[in-house]
């Protein structure tokens, strides 16, 4: 079996292709692309994600995007993109339904996340083109 994050990084490392992302201006080599998305599932799989896991991603279409579809996979958990366009009790509905063990987000989604799920989960923030995690009780 082929994992998603495995058919996605079977590039020479050698080659340095850039990967450009559609109505982006990022581009990633194929090599920061696997170093980023092995750091995060690393960090993922420190809190306890692996098979079975739901992490629910709350980002634009973006390199960020990218970076945590991989991780996820890396990770064997199920990975739910969350539509930034939600709002309100259509946001809180989708997300109590889902009960993700992680959000990974954009610090522009950060304060939506913790409305919604409150002070008791796990978050990624990305930023820039690292991440980092943050307790949600602080943000508040």
């Amino acid at each position: 079996m082929t994992f998603l994050h495995q058919a996605c990084l079977q590039r020479d490392r050698r080659e340095n292709v850039a990967l450009h992302l559609l109505g982006e201006s990022t581009t990633l080599s194929y090599g920061a692309l696997d170093a980023t998305s092995l750091t995060l599932a690393l960090h993922l799989q420190a809190i306890g994600v692996g098979k079975g896991a739901r992490i629910a991603v709350l980002s634009g279409l973006s390199a960020e995007f990218v970076v945590a579809l991989l991780a996820v996979s890396r990770c064997g958990a199920a990975f739910s993109p969350i539509d930034t366009s939600l709002r309100g009790s259509s946001l809180s509905s989708l997300l109590e339904r889902l009960r993700p063990d992680a959000v990974i987000t954009t610090e522009a989604n950060v304060q939506r996340a913790v409305n919604v799920l409150g002070e008791r989960f796990s978050m990624f923030v990305f930023s820039g083109r690292s991440f980092y995690a943050q307790e949600a009780a602080l943000w508040g």
